[in-house]
């Protein structure tokens, strides 16, 4: 899902303005929602729409909520503004042109006036459940790796005491703790990324399923791909 990699820059999601200086903010915003559009233009491309459930959109829809929310009160002639259309056809690799750079910057704009902050609070929920789940799933791994090789251990130590065979014995029963532990650790790594991915589906489902806001920038935000016609 792309999850992972997404979410590995760090970004700070907010409802409100966490920007500083007008000129390199303008651009650097810019810049995130230009790789955002690019990046759900792809995937809508292939889908024909903005798959709401896909967790790399939800991250870049977040993306453009913080770019709509720094153009708040921003007039179409601020250098604020005027950079931000700049930053849309850097961080695009100019599937936003000079052409349509402000028309974009413009539609964008318009959208200022809806409650976009549960994109936010979801991706935020979906980093946190990314960063339990490899925690969980390194818990998991040692707490198999300890009993599996308390179990080895107790194995190597009865085999030992067969003075007969003591030797291939012990040879055995460390090359099956050995493929035990290292299922197990696979096994508990596979089980808590597939639960973890399961819950953040749910929860982007039930949380995004009826906002009418959302829906209404998702709308918007599909006219606006359409339109690149790449």
């Amino acid at each position: 899902m792309m999850l992972f990699g997404a979410l590995s820059c760090g970004t700070s999601w907010a409802s409100t303005s966490i920007f500083g200086s007008a000129k390199s903010s303008g651009t650097t915003n810019g810049v995130a929602c230009g790789a955002a559009l690019k990046s759900l233009y792809t995937q809508y491309k292939a889908d024909g729409k903005i798959d709401t459930k896909n967790l790399s959109n939800i991250v870049n829809l977040a993306t453009l909520a913080n770019g709509i929310e720094s153009l708040k009160g921003q007039s179409d002639k601020s250098a604020f503004y005027k950079d931000f259309a700049t930053g849309l056809i850097t961080g695009s690799g100019n599937l936003v042109t000079g052409k349509t750079a402000s028309s974009v910057t413009s539609t964008l704009s318009s959208l200022g006036n809806l409650d976009l902050s549960a994109l936010g609070d979801v991706a935020a929920a979906v980093t946190g459940n990314a960063a339990g789940t490899s925690a969980s799933a390194s818990s998991n791994k040692s707490s198999a790796l300890g009993n599996l090789l308390g179990a080895a251990a107790n194995g190597l130590s009865q085999s030992a005491g067969n003075s007969s065979s003591s030797a291939s014995t012990s040879s055995a029963a460390s090359s099956a703790a050995d493929a035990a532990v290292s299922a197990a650790v696979s096994s508990a790594a596979s089980s808590s990324a597939a639960s973890a991915a399961s819950s953040a589906l749910s929860e982007l489902t039930s949380a995004l399923g009826s906002n009418k806001d959302v829906n209404t920038a998702v709308s918007t935000i599909s006219s606006l791909l359409s339109s690149f016609g790449k």
